[in-house]
This record gives structure tokens, sequence and C-alpha cells, in this order.
């Protein structure tokens, strides 16, 4: 049986999946973040098998967070219904030695504005040991 503890360190949800292709109608449920916090994240980040997630971020600083094995960008934005207009992509992944928390690289592709409301996200790039780039995605997703 699980402890209160590790209930709130675990709250993972299910992200609706979609391929965004005229006639698909293929979706399914993978296991993510939802506005995580700074540690959550970390924890999360060292548990992946590529140690590396992507995220979105809406214009109101929502972040969601998974496994960058188990969906691009563009099938959880279609799933999840969002506003491929206002929403913010990036990848997060350890540079060096992910035991010592430290080189966290995080790369936004198309920035909206959302990154910027995301306490997470802030929180993580006020870290020394983050890097954090914005590159400008030619064409969105």
């Amino acid at each position: 049986m699980k402890t209160f503890k590790q209930y709130l360190e675990e709250k993972k949800v299910p992200l609706f999946v979609s391929l965004p292709y005229k006639g698909s109608h293929k979706t399914e449920n993978i296991t993510g973040l939802e506005n995580p916090s700074p540690m959550e994240i970390l924890r999360y980040l060292k548990k992946l098998r590529w140690n590396q997630a992507r995220f979105i971020v809406d214009k109101i600083g929502k972040l969601l967070v998974w496994d960058a094995d188990n969906a691009i960008h563009q099938e959880v934005v279609t799933g999840e219904g969002w506003n491929r207009n206002e929403t913010s992509l990036g990848v997060m992944d350890w540079v060096g030695d992910r035991q010592r928390d430290k080189d966290l690289i995080i790369r936004i592709f198309t920035p909206k504005g959302g990154e910027k409301k995301s306490r997470t996200l802030q929180a993580l790039k006020k870290r020394d040991e983050t890097v954090w780039e914005v590159d400008m995605m030619v064409g969105g997703i």
C-alpha cells in the first residue's frame, strides 16, 4: 500500500495522444506529469530510459511533461486538444552525470510566452546547473 508521501511524489496523470493527421483516429494514453515541481521533474528524468523528457506549456503556464520515448509534441498537443499556436514546445535532458543533479539542459523550440508563466520552468532556469536554450523552429509544429 502506498503512503501519503509516495502518493504526493508520484502525481502522474494520463495524457491523451492522437496523431494530428486527417483521417487518423488512433488515440491512446501515456503517463506524464501535469504541473510538476522542479524536484519531481529531476526525479522523473532520472527514471527515464534515455533521460530525456518532452514538454509543452500553454499560454497560462500549464506544463505537461512526458517521456520523450512515448510520444512527440504533435501527438500530445492534438490529443489534449490544445491550440498549437498558443503552445510552447520543449525538451529537457541531462548532459554529463545525471546522478548529481548537474547539467540539466532545457530547450524551448517554439516560445509563445507560456514558458515565462510556468513557475516550475522558471525555478529550473534559476538553477546554476541548468542550461537554458531558446531555438525558433521554422513552421511551428
